[in-house]
């Protein structure tokens, strides 16, 4: 037997969306637009995950990977909250800037799409470009910078 979808306006406020989305039977919704266009997906887990950041499935490596050392190997695409937890570090995220993933942290940074190897400094992390893919920063490699004790 096939459920009607639930279906909610794009325009619509997130609390309501997990209001609907508690009492849906198939926890999902179809997000439309003002001419019922139909544009996404969302579920209960991609709420959580706008709010407190990206979870790896089952099936895919963490976008973070410690190398030891005072290293990490970051996917372009991680997020920028959860990369600030990992480095125990601040002022990556900018409320005033559009971008929420360690790439586009990164281009903001060098204001054009960087070469491999290229590296920008914040607080006591080096974050070089280790891998493009395309016209996007694929991974990178950050490298703690411990200051010199006298």
């Amino acid at each position: 037997m096939i459920r009607p979808a639930l279906i909610v306006p794009e325009s619509g406020a997130v609390l309501d969306l997990i209001g609907k989305l508690r009492k849906a039977p198939g926890q999902m919704a179809l997000i439309s637009d003002e001419y019922g266009t139909l544009h996404g997906l969302v579920t209960p887990i991609d709420v959580f995950e706008a709010i407190a950041g990206e979870f790896p499935d089952d099936d895919e490596p963490a976008a973070i990977q410690p190398l030891g050392d005072g290293r990490w190997q970051i996917e372009g695409g991680a997020d920028l909250h959860q990369v600030e937890r990992e480095l125990e570090t601040s002022g990556l995220v900018d409320e005033r800037e559009d971008y929420t993933s360690l790439a586009g942290f990164l281009l903001a940074r060098f204001g054009r799409l960087p070469t491999i190897e290229e590296a920008v400094k914040h607080d006591r992390f080096e974050f070089r470009v280790a891998a493009l893919a395309g016209h996007r920063i694929a991974s990178v490699t950050v490298t703690a910078q411990w200051p010199e004790l006298s």
